[in-house]
């Protein structure tokens, strides 16, 4: 018995592809998501699995961590501002 999900994956070339369901993912949460892996691949460009050493210097630490601190202000300053 094959148990259908709401994705699929495949590899085209160099790329993977993932295709979703639109009804089952929160665009919000899959943003975040693809963030996270965007970050593992800076920190370990040669996979998750070969991770070793991080290439990413300390000024590209810093101002990623600065661009992550400007997107969750944007996310929770109505909360304080009440805008």
């Amino acid at each position: 018995m094959s148990q259908q999900t709401s994705y699929s994956i495949s590899v085209e070339e160099r790329d993977i592809v993932v295709r979703f369901n639109r009804s089952c993912i929160d665009m919000d949460a899959l943003g975040r998501f693809l963030d996270y892996v965007e970050l593992e691949a800076m920190l370990h460009p040669q996979g998750f699995a070969n991770a070793k050493r991080s290439k990413l210097t300390e000024e590209q630490a810093a101002a990623f961590a600065e661009e992550i601190d400007w997107d969750v202000w944007k996310e929770i300053k109505q909360n304080f501002l009440g805008e």
